[in-house]
């Protein structure tokens, strides 16, 4: 992991997927090597939070713009766009 003095530019960072992860972490640009998945089994419980990661994931594809758009509002301001707070509200079982 290294922190950057600024993050590049869309078409540079898309140049780099699959090779090199840029994000922001407490508002610091950082790159890092793309993650790999883990050799071996997954532990119990990341296997049970699988089949609804995977369900709210595909149906949030699905959703419908108005419902994009609330979530987007009620993101607003969080750091998180309208499909990280759609999942995050999902797996914590929050509704509105």
């Amino acid at each position: 992991m290294a922190i950057l003095a600024v993050m590049p530019q869309e078409h540079i960072i898309a140049g780099f997927h699959g090779v090199i992860d840029f994000y922001y972490w407490k508002g610091m640009p950082i790159v890092r090597s793309w993650p790999r998945p883990p050799i071996g089994p997954r532990s119990p419980y990341v296997t049970v939070r699988y089949e609804p990661f995977a369900y709210i994931n595909k149906v949030a594809g699905q959703l419908p713009e108005y419902l994009r758009q609330q979530y987007a509002q009620m993101a607003q301001g969080t750091g998180l766009n309208w499909k990280d707070y759609l999942v995050r509200s999902y797996m914590r079982g929050i509704s509105y």
